[in-house]
Protein backbone atom coordinates (compact mmCIF):
# COMPACT_ATOMS: atom_id res chain seq x y z
CA UNK A 1 0.00 0.00 0.00
CA UNK A 2 2.99 2.31 0.72
CA UNK A 3 4.72 1.84 -2.59
CA UNK A 4 1.28 2.93 -4.48
CA UNK A 5 0.94 5.71 -2.48
CA UNK A 6 3.93 7.25 -3.22
CA UNK A 7 3.54 6.52 -7.00
CA UNK A 8 0.97 8.59 -7.17
CA UNK A 9 2.24 11.22 -5.49
CA UNK A 10 4.73 11.45 -8.39
CA UNK A 11 4.33 14.15 -11.65
CA UNK A 12 3.03 12.81 -14.30
CA UNK A 13 5.49 13.94 -16.64
CA UNK A 14 8.20 11.45 -14.62
CA UNK A 15 5.50 8.42 -15.57
CA UNK A 16 5.83 9.38 -18.99
CA UNK A 17 8.02 7.07 -21.05
CA UNK A 18 10.36 9.39 -23.76
CA UNK A 19 9.75 7.51 -27.04
CA UNK A 20 11.04 9.19 -30.90
CA UNK A 21 9.70 12.68 -31.92
CA UNK A 22 6.98 12.86 -34.10
CA UNK A 23 6.27 15.61 -36.49
CA UNK A 24 2.86 15.12 -37.86
CA UNK A 25 2.46 15.91 -41.29
CA UNK A 26 2.83 14.48 -44.57
CA UNK A 27 0.34 12.64 -46.20
CA UNK A 28 -1.67 11.65 -42.77
CA UNK A 29 0.61 9.05 -40.88
CA UNK A 30 3.65 9.98 -38.73
CA UNK A 31 6.45 10.73 -39.53
CA UNK A 32 10.07 9.86 -37.49
CA UNK A 33 11.66 13.36 -37.80
CA UNK A 34 14.69 14.18 -39.00
CA UNK A 35 16.57 14.24 -35.79
CA UNK A 36 16.01 11.10 -34.94
CA UNK A 37 17.65 9.55 -38.19
CA UNK A 38 20.98 8.67 -38.35
CA UNK A 39 23.32 10.69 -41.46
CA UNK A 40 23.42 9.07 -44.58
CA UNK A 41 26.93 7.85 -45.44
CA UNK A 42 28.10 8.36 -49.03
CA UNK A 43 28.16 4.81 -50.96
CA UNK A 44 31.68 5.55 -52.37
CA UNK A 45 33.31 5.54 -48.99
CA UNK A 46 31.14 2.97 -47.45
CA UNK A 47 32.85 0.92 -50.56
CA UNK A 48 36.41 2.51 -49.92
CA UNK A 49 35.60 1.13 -45.87
CA UNK A 50 34.94 -2.37 -47.14
CA UNK A 51 37.90 -2.82 -49.23
CA UNK A 52 40.21 -1.54 -46.54
CA UNK A 53 38.22 -3.92 -44.46
CA UNK A 54 38.89 -7.19 -47.17
CA UNK A 55 42.26 -6.28 -47.90
CA UNK A 56 43.16 -5.46 -43.62
CA UNK A 57 41.28 -9.47 -43.69
CA UNK A 58 43.39 -10.90 -46.72
CA UNK A 59 46.53 -9.36 -44.61
CA UNK A 60 45.88 -11.40 -41.74
CA UNK A 61 45.64 -14.39 -43.62
CA UNK A 62 48.63 -14.25 -45.64
CA UNK A 63 50.26 -13.78 -42.82
CA UNK A 64 49.14 -16.90 -41.06
CA UNK A 65 50.29 -18.12 -44.41
CA UNK A 66 53.68 -16.91 -43.93
CA UNK A 67 53.22 -15.71 -47.30
CA UNK A 68 55.18 -12.22 -47.42
CA UNK A 69 54.84 -11.34 -50.86
CA UNK A 70 51.32 -11.48 -50.41
CA UNK A 71 51.09 -9.85 -46.83
CA UNK A 72 52.78 -7.26 -48.29
CA UNK A 73 50.53 -6.27 -51.13
CA UNK A 74 47.58 -6.83 -49.34
CA UNK A 75 49.16 -4.66 -46.51
CA UNK A 76 49.59 -2.25 -48.95
CA UNK A 77 45.94 -1.94 -50.45
CA UNK A 78 44.74 -1.99 -47.09
CA UNK A 79 47.30 1.24 -46.06
CA UNK A 80 46.03 3.28 -49.54
CA UNK A 81 42.76 3.02 -49.51
CA UNK A 82 42.46 3.80 -45.84
CA UNK A 83 44.54 6.65 -46.50
CA UNK A 84 41.99 7.34 -49.29
CA UNK A 85 38.54 6.76 -46.89
CA UNK A 86 40.89 9.48 -43.98
CA UNK A 87 41.01 12.00 -47.24
CA UNK A 88 37.55 11.46 -48.37
CA UNK A 89 36.08 12.25 -45.09
CA UNK A 90 38.43 15.62 -44.38
CA UNK A 91 36.98 17.18 -47.73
Amino acid sequence: MMALASLESLPIDFLRRPGPSIDPGGSGRFQISRRCKLPQMDPRLRELIALSALAALACGLAATQNDLLFVAIFGAASLISIVEAIRWLVR
